[in-house]
């Protein structure tokens, strides 16, 4: 591959993985406010997205990449636990990720794609079920054609 392809990989890569440890962390820190069914789905997402972020990591070690190393702490949005913002950073998080990976699926080599693609898929199946409308990401809205024709 061109240095260019290369270095969009690469970035790719980094940033997935580290959007993918932040929201480990992050339903690791709602599973703790909440209890029963609620706190189980908060473990079991986070447990998913360390597998993944530690799967792109070994991508990234195979790849020549940056190994992103996961964190003791992560910043929370608004810099507290407030019920609102805590609130929305489940759909924060899936938005997020469903973008970086779609990034990572066009930036990566065919045989590394099986898991970014598996996890856009994912992501956007939590977003449709809390979001009344997926609206098309901006790369893939259709453009009007230009004026004359």
């Amino acid at each position: 591959p061109s240095i260019g392809a290369s270095e969009d990989y690469h970035s790719s890569l980094a940033a997935t993985q580290a959007e993918e440890w932040y929201a480990g962390y992050a339903h690791e820190v709602m599973a703790a406010r909440t209890a029963d069914a609620t706190r189980e789905a908060h473990l079991a997402l986070c447990e998913i997205h360390r597998d993944r972020a530690a799967e792109l990591g070994a991508y990234a070690e195979e790849d020549g990449a940056e190994v992103v190393a996961r964190q003791a702490v992560y910043a929370l949005p608004a810099g507290s636990l407030a019920e609102d913002a805590v609130g929305a950073l489940p759909t924060r998080l899936s938005q997020s990720l469903l973008v970086d990976h779609l990034a990572l699926v066009g930036a990566a080599p065919f045989e590394r794609r099986p898991l970014p693609i598996a996890a856009a898929l994912a992501e956007a199946e939590r977003l449709g079920a809390v979001l009344e409308d997926l609206p098309p990401l901006p790369s893939l809205t259709a453009e009007d054609p230009p004026a004359g024709r």
